[in-house]
């Protein structure tokens, strides 16, 4: 029996070891009207620098509105607005993203040179992803416009696309 939970224990301290060894890379983040609150996405990148094939995408709230600890997105922020589907995309080592409030606007994730990348059309161009800025009056309510903020992929240029929601 002692020997049962040895292992046990060595096979939990060998998967924590495994989890810790991941570093987080940032991707982009959503700003809000609202607040000074932020939704930010992370790469996770296993220590061989491939993207993690487990969860290569995380998501989860800054809130320096307040103190800006980090916290879990809920359910209904998953749901609704800002939970993200990750699947492998065509090419090897590579995922598509999207967001659930922005399907259309699906976002390529991959690593460049040791470099977490979040890749998406901004004005019919692939660019390059740092930031996305809702507008709205209430925290319910329909989004007056969206902006979409990235470098230029061809040429590194900072573009910005605005998309109106109504």
């Amino acid at each position: 029996m002692k020997l049962y939970i040895t292992v046990i224990l060595l096979s939990i301290c060998a998967l924590s070891d495994a989890a810790s060894a991941r570093t987080a890379q940032p991707l982009f983040y959503i700003e809000r009207a609202l607040n000074a609150n932020i939704v930010r996405y992370d790469a996770q990148v296993e220590t061989n620098g491939t993207l993690s094939q487990r969860e290569p995408v995380i998501a989860y709230w800054v809130l320096n509105a307040e103190d800006g600890r980090r916290e879990s997105l809920n359910y209904v922020q998953k749901i609704k607005a800002y939970g993200i589907k990750v699947k492998p995309n065509a090419a090897q080592g590579e995922y598509l993203l999207t967001i659930v409030s922005f399907k259309e606007r699906p976002i390529r994730v991959f690593m460049n040179n040791g470099v977490a990348r979040a890749e998406m059309d901004i004005n019919g161009s692939p660019a390059f992803l740092e930031k996305v800025f809702i507008q709205t009056t209430g925290a319910f309510s329909r989004p007056d416009f969206i902006e979409f903020y990235g470098k230029d992929a061809a040429n590194g240029e900072e573009t910005v696309e605005r998309v109106n929601t109504d």
